[in-house]
């Protein structure tokens, strides 16, 4: 599956089982044998989706080795992606470093490319695509590698979020009072402008707003209001 496949594949997917497949497909074209896609769950650890060894996908996930992950350090701090290779971290002598790499050299994910992926409400992600290829390989195409991976983030990225959001919150049963505070936030009015239009007082309107927010796990009035619409519990 080349990219522009993978894109209009993606937009329409409807399952993260599916999501998974199409995504290795569009990886293993490009000589990436495993992936994976991490963003960071409000505890700090890493939120992992992928394929690749599951083992090692559970354990990073529940050792939180995105803490000591020198890669995802650099790539959180980085605009771009980052080339990687463990030879070059196994030498480097510092505490972690070498218990990661050895175990991810191990299982065969020797080196790969590292792309960071950001949302428009602050969302960011990191895709990992596990190289199947020798260093000099990886070495030498690089720069093209690391912008498909780039692309291909975002409408991974796009599709996860859409996947995952549907069905944790799915089930969200928000009141009517709730989904009329976060309508008006939408259009732009203030509590204070609300409270006068539904005839209630500010606090009450706080209130349902709060409420809202927790209900859809947003960390702002802006980012709540922006997943109803996105869920199509309110429009704008």
């Amino acid at each position: 599956m080349d990219l522009e496949a993978f894109a209009d594949a993606a937009q329409t997917v409807g399952e993260l089982d599916a999501l998974e497949v199409i995504t290795h497909d569009a990886l293993q074209g490009s000589g990436f044998n495993a992936f994976m896609f991490a963003s960071r769950s409000r505890d700090g650890a890493a939120e992992l989706f992928g394929r690749c060894n599951r083992p090692y996908l559970k354990r990073y996930r529940t050792e939180r080795l995105n803490v000591v992950d020198p890669v995802a350090r650099e790539v959180r701090a980085s605009w771009l992606p980052v080339t990687w290779d463990c030879v070059d971290y196994l030498s480097a002598g510092r505490e972690g470093w070498a218990e990661l790499f050895e175990s991810s050299a191990e299982i065969g994910y020797e080196r790969g490319i590292s792309a960071p992926v950001n949302g428009p409400l602050g969302q960011q992600h990191i895709l990992t695509a596990i190289y199947s290829g020798s260093r000099v390989g990886l070495r030498t195409s690089c720069r093209s590698l690391g912008h498909e991976l780039m692309v291909l983030g975002a409408y991974l990225a796009c599709a996860y979020d859409r996947l995952t959001t549907r069905s944790e919150d799915g089930h969200l049963a928000l009141s009517d009072r709730q989904l009329e505070c976060l309508a008006w936030s939408a259009k732009g009015k203030t509590a204070w402008e609300v409270s006068r239009i539904i005839g209630v007082t500010e606090r009450t309107v706080n209130f349902h707003l709060q409420t809202a927010m927790s209900k859809l796990e947003a960390t702002s009035k802006h980012h709540a209001w922006l997943k109803a619409v996105r869920l199509g519990l309110i429009s704008v």
